[in-house]
């Protein structure tokens, strides 16, 4: 259960910092990416389901967890499952006041798409974490997420 509630993560966010443009073809796709990728943003914020039609049928989610002495644990969730998790608890988190906050956010041009890497603040008292997400248009061109994978760092614990 946890790590399902780690993959829901990046989808509570709500305010994407602005950072420069990268050059991207006439940058045409690169506009259109950011303005998807700002949409994406939008429904979670609103924590509508609707945002599960977005993620492509074959999109790669992927939690890292990296605990205290660095050693990695990875957690992937097929994605139908991914999708239907978002229906059903996008709606039931709604009006719980929980809004992450993405900062940091770089646009790098990848295959007729876009990786997006931001910091990801879930709470004012809890630590960011990173958050790669990589869109692209589909074969009718509408715009999806391909990828997304988030590395959670476990707090270090002091020395005694």
């Amino acid at each position: 259960m946890a790590s399902t509630i780690l993959g829901l993560g990046w989808l509570l966010g709500s305010a994407l910092a602005p950072r420069p443009a990268c050059a991207l073809g006439a940058g045409k796709t690169e506009a259109e990416g950011k303005a998807f990728w700002a949409h994406v943003l939008q429904l979670v914020d609103e924590y509508d389901p609707a945002v599960a039609d977005l993620y492509a049928d074959d999109a790669v989610v992927k939690n890292v967890l990296v605990d205290a002495n660095g050693k990695k644990r990875e957690n992937s969730m097929e994605p139908a499952r991914f999708k239907a998790l978002l229906r059903t608890q996008l709606p039931r988190l709604r009006g719980t006041g929980r809004h992450s906050v993405y900062s940091g956010c770089t646009y790098t041009p990848v295959a007729q798409g876009l990786r997006i890497e931001c910091e990801r603040r879930p709470g004012p008292q809890e630590p960011a974490h990173h958050v790669s997400v990589r869109v692209s248009k589909d074969a009718l061109g509408r715009w999806r997420i391909r990828e997304e994978i988030s590395t959670i760092r476990a707090p270090s614990r002091p020395s005694r």
